[in-house]
């Protein structure tokens, strides 16, 4: 999240209060002068249980670069692990530092070489899947479709038009029943709250994504542009998220005996929430 820049001095310890702070981590920029203006936070969120807790927070000056990044993530598994916990998931959003982690920790959506999850550092015999966060996701293709107006995924098939959806809109603007009832303006006339309403892009984009895999075929195949459909980071995302939480739902019913699975704790809800509260 992004922070204000502030400096103040501590009296009794004379130390500076608003620098960047990793802790005691042998990160590069350890023991850094400059003043932070982005915080870090690792949260923990249950799966079974009404229960979040931030583990972690610390203050940097821009983004913490992804190769830090995953020496924290690795770190934290190992810490929680110790503690009892079992982590089973790791969800963040599509920043290019999250992507670059990914990377980092082996993680690719490249069809030749696919990987949605790393070993478990504390026990190699299990695994953490990888999430990117759901409504995010939703977000970034309502939002590509509105700025480009056009989606194709097969040459030889419809494309996907922002002017459909308008359409039905309009049509059903003075109509009593509607196939539509939730749509209005604030959905098409998207300015950058709107943008940022996940229910906005749930209530538009509420088709299966079964489209992805041919997607990338026919990219591959030059059928199609890579600006003719998603972002690659939007692309990747979807790919990732789909199945781990395929595996991981079959991984917790099957292995884990668990009755059901509330996969709306998959995203980073709690995390937004723990934002909203720190910029009250």
């Amino acid at each position: 999240m992004f922070l204000r820049e502030s400096l103040s001095v501590n009296s009794r310890s004379l130390t500076y209060i608003g620098l960047e702070d990793f802790g005691n981590e042998e990160l590069v920029r350890k023991n850094s002068s400059l003043k932070a203006n982005h915080g870090l936070v690792f949260m923990w969120s249950s799966l079974t249980e009404n229960m979040v807790q931030p583990i972690a927070v610390f203050a940097s000056a821009g983004p913490v670069k992804g190769i830090e990044l995953s020496k924290l993530v690795v770190k934290a598994i190992l810490l929680m692990e110790d503690a009892g916990a079992h982590v089973v998931g790791i969800t963040c959003d599509g920043a290019s530092t999250n992507r670059t982690m990914w990377n980092s920790l082996g993680v690719s959506a490249k069809k030749q070489d696919f990987k949605n999850y790393i070993e478990n550092p504390f026990d190699t015999s299990r695994k953490v899947y990888m999430f990117s966060d759901a409504p995010h996701l939703l977000k970034n293709i309502r939002n590509r479709l509105f700025q480009n107006k056009t989606l194709t995924v097969d040459p030889s098939k419809f494309s996907i038009k922002w002017e459909q959806y308008l359409n039905i809109f309009k049509t059903e603007g003075c109509s009593l029943t509607k196939v539509c009832p939730k749509l209005t303006k604030n959905h098409f006339e998207l300015n950058n709250l709107a943008k940022m309403k996940v229910k906005y892009a749930a209530q538009i984009l509420h088709q299966a994504i079964e489209w992805l895999n041919n997607w990338e075929l026919n990219l591959i195949r030059g059928l199609i542009k890579e600006k003719d459909f998603l972002t690659r980071s939007t692309y990747d995302g979807l790919k990732i998220t789909l199945q781990s939480t395929i595996d991981l739902v079959n991984y917790l019913i099957n292995d884990c005996g668990s009755a059901y699975v509330l996969t709306a704790k998959f995203n980073q809800d709690s995390l937004e929430k723990f934002f909203g509260i720190l910029n009250y």
